[in-house]
């Protein structure tokens, strides 16, 4: 993976004691892609499939590809012009994008069980691809970074959907980090367990992997 693309820093911050008995200290830890706010593009109708694969690309190949460019090579879409999962792996495929399919949708998996593996891949430069559910419609987001703070995480992502600015983009809405906002954990769970495509494909994740 592009080294000079990857940005992974840690800080702590010493603060009082969460109680006078446990003798802990509030510890922040950030993890960070870089992903500059040029790259903040408000999609087409139906396409964050492909802007979401997109965003990989310039990730991974430190190129500015064209979205719509994407948007014509997806083999298959669903009746309603959405983007089906493994369309997304297969167009990566062709970009030289190693990536993971990966469903977390197991009963004994914990809500706290995914958001650790998320975090764990982000800090290991793993962009993460989700499916889940934004005003009512199934919806394509990149995760590029995360900040833990105590117990508490939440998550840089680069949402194609994201509010409407001049020039065909969105909103950055969270300043120096990654992407164009920032959900807390619990707004990426409620988001995540809305995914789905016909009963299936449910808590799916596309890991990036790395390139060939």
């Amino acid at each position: 993976m592009p080294i000079l693309f990857l940005v992974v820093y840690y800080q702590i911050i010493k603060s009082k004691p969460f109680t006078a008995a446990s003798g802990k200290e509030n510890q922040v830890v950030r993890a960070a892609i870089n992903y500059p706010a040029m790259y903040n593009f408000r999609q087409s109708i139906n396409d964050c499939g492909p802007y979401a694969a997109a965003a990989v690309i310039r990730v991974m190949k430190n190129v500015p590809i064209d979205s719509q460019e994407l948007v014509k090579k997806l083999s298959i879409r669903l009746p309603s012009g959405g983007t089906m999962p493994h369309s997304l792996n297969k167009v990566l495929s062709k970009y030289g994008i190693l990536t993971h399919e990966e469903n977390f949708a197991a009963p004994e998996i914990t809500d706290q069980m995914r958001l650790d593996q998320l975090t764990r891949y982000i800090t290991n430069g793993h962009p993460v691809i989700l499916l889940g559910r934004k005003n009512g419609v199934q919806h394509y987001i990149t995760i590029l970074g995360y900040e833990k703070n105590g117990e508490k995480i939440s998550f840089d992502v680069y949402d194609s959907w994201h509010t409407k600015h001049q020039g065909g983009f969105t909103t950055d809405d969270n300043g120096d980090a990654p992407g164009n906002r920032t959900l807390s954990e619990d707004e990426l769970l409620d988001f995540w367990r809305g995914g789905g495509v016909f009963g299936l494909y449910r808590y799916y994740a596309l890991i990036v992997l790395g390139k060939n």
